[in-house]
């Protein structure tokens, strides 16, 4: 039957021999039975087709494949076809790690725009989609070896739903009701499944127009976290009043369902390989080893239950909080072996953990008729008021960790359309690794690759308006903003990261962001 979308690569669990990914296709009918994706190159092996997700419309299929890849001492390529509606495709140019390799990552954020205004302001949507695939076929710059990408790390808004607040029959009639009318709406299951199905159409219509994302997504598996534009903009920091509403709570459970099929890749089981816990959230969690060197990568869920006065619900928190333990035995077991293991943690949080502080702002905004959207934005932080002290609590949960575990721990984060460089540093003694004076997290922020940064007037006000400077969580420890590079605070243009790891021995992080004309890309080295 027809192709609708795809391929799309997932990646799957992987380890130091096994390079294993999904392959899907979204499909239009039921009369599947002559769609096929095969490989021919040696060491491949691919699984049975299987239904990934058939409920977003009832004339859709989601189907997958998982490839298993013998990883070998050097990185190989392969390719594969796909056989669909009597039209063969073949794909070639996946890049598969070497055995005694950390993976290369591409991370991203902002994969869209807010409004049309936002829009007019771009000249070329995929300038910097178009460098990365560059950077894939010719392997990125800057490095000792050419070589692409084995993973595309989504940080949150891969797509932007707001544009159906005007496409969307259901939901342009309800934005045109006043609030108070909107929290009161009856909606019907009929309502619900014009939603559902509209979101899939808008995932199929924006990213099939996306050529060179589309060319990526079929060649470098992805891990995707969301954000508030991955369901309608400031989804969570309404006031709990209107987010549980019954009308908000349909469109919420569409953006689910159309996000667990296009971005977790479906789940007919109910699960999917990277979960932590069983909660409602989609915080997951995996880890890369190879010789005595193991990264570990920690993707947060920051809309599923955030709610007016809260980021994580008590259920993530103590699903993070048992995941981090199972790895903190493992460690403490590989240390009593003798097993000298260099780690880092790599945590993905869709807003950053450091950025201004608009607490002022957000309270003038309260006294101001007419700005809720903008009081919303600055509530969405986790620098805001409402959350600073649930976000203290996730750094020093992070700092412990790091101490008991030795490892280095980075964030990186997306969400704000411009590149900055956090950094937060504890004294106290539980915090500190062996030999350290002062432990450190840094955090990299990369946003966006297709949304516009601010305007200089923009980022004037803001920065005129938010505190930048360093400031002090609690005696001994303290979060601020950096330089991110030597002549700029802030990265004005649209970007993407590129992250790798040295080779053995250590674990240095070598994250570059790439930017819109820009000459020397700026490039960020983290020591293990």
């Amino acid at each position: 039957m027809p192709k609708r979308l795809g391929p799309i690569l997932y990646l799957a669990d992987c380890d130091s021999t096994t390079w294993r990914f999904h392959v899907q296709v979204l499909v239009e009918g039921k009369d599947n039975a002559s769609t096929r994706v095969e490989c021919h190159d040696e060491g491949v092996k691919v699984g049975n087709k299987v239904v990934a997700a058939a409920y977003l419309r009832p004339d859709w299929e989601l189907l997958r494949w998982t490839f298993e890849v013998k990883r070998e001492i050097a990185e190989r390529e392969i390719s594969y076809v796909l056989s669909c509606a009597g039209k063969t495709e073949t794909v070639a140019g996946l890049r598969i790690p070497p055995t005694d390799e950390l993976p290369n990552v591409l991370f991203f954020s902002c994969n869209g725009f807010s409004s049309t205004a936002a829009m007019k302001r771009v000249d070329d949507p995929e300038a910097l989609w178009r460098l990365a695939c560059r950077h894939h076929r010719e392997g990125v710059p800057g490095r000792s070896k050419k070589d692409g990408y084995h993973l595309m790390l989504g940080g949150g808004d891969q797509i932007y739903a707001d544009g159906l607040f005007s496409s969307q029959r259901d939901m342009r009639e309800l934005f045109k009701l006043p609030v108070a009318k909107r929290k009161k709406k009856v909606v019907t299951p009929d309502f619900e499944d014009r939603i559902r199905a509209d979101y899939a159409r808008h995932y199929v219509e924006r990213w099939k127009s996306q050529k060179e994302f589309s060319w990526l997504q079929a060649r470098v598996p992805g891990l995707y976290t969301w954000d508030d534009h991955d369901i309608f903009d400031g989804w969570g920091s309404y006031e709990d009043e209107l987010n549980d509403c019954p009308a908000y709570q349909a469109i919420f459970r569409a953006a689910r369902s159309a996000f667990e099929t296009f971005q977790l890749g479906g789940r007919p089981d109910g699960n999917w390989s990277h979960r932590i816990g069983a909660g409602e959230h989609f915080a997951q969690g995996l880890s890369f080893e190879c010789s005595g060197r193991c990264v570990d990568l920690l993707l947060l869920d920051l809309r599923s239950d955030r709610r007016f006065g809260r980021v994580l619900s008590e259920a993530q928190w103590a699903d993070l909080q048992v995941w981090l333990n199972r790895r903190g035995r493992w460690i403490e077991n590989e240390r009593a072996q003798n097993r000298a293991t260099s780690r880092h943690l790599v945590l993905v949080s869709s807003i950053p953990l450091v950025f201004m502080r608009f607490g002022l702002g957000e309270s003038i905004l309260r006294l101001v008729p007419g700005q809720q959207e903008l009081e919303d934005d600055l509530r969405d932080q986790w620098e805001s008021p409402a959350h600073r002290g649930e976000r203290d609590r996730l750094l020093m949960t992070l700092l412990a960790h790091s101490r008991r575990t030795e490892s280095t721990v980075t964030i990186l984060s997306g969400d704000v359309h411009v590149g900055a460089r956090g950094r937060v540093r504890s004294q106290l003694e539980n915090h500190r690794r062996k030999g350290q004076v002062e432990n450190h997290i840094e955090q990299i922020t990369s946003s966006g690759i297709v949304h516009p940064a601010p305007s200089g007037l923009e980022t004037f006000v803001m920065r005129l308006l938010g505190g930048e400077s360093e400031d002090e969580i609690t005696a001994g420890v303290w979060a601020g903003l950096g330089r991110a590079t030597a002549a700029q605070r802030y990265i004005e243009e649209r970007n993407f990261l590129s992250l790798s790891f040295d080779q053995k021995p250590g674990l240095r992080l070598w994250a570059q962001w790439h930017t819109e004309g820009a000459a020397l890309e700026p490039q960020v080295v983290l020591e293990a």
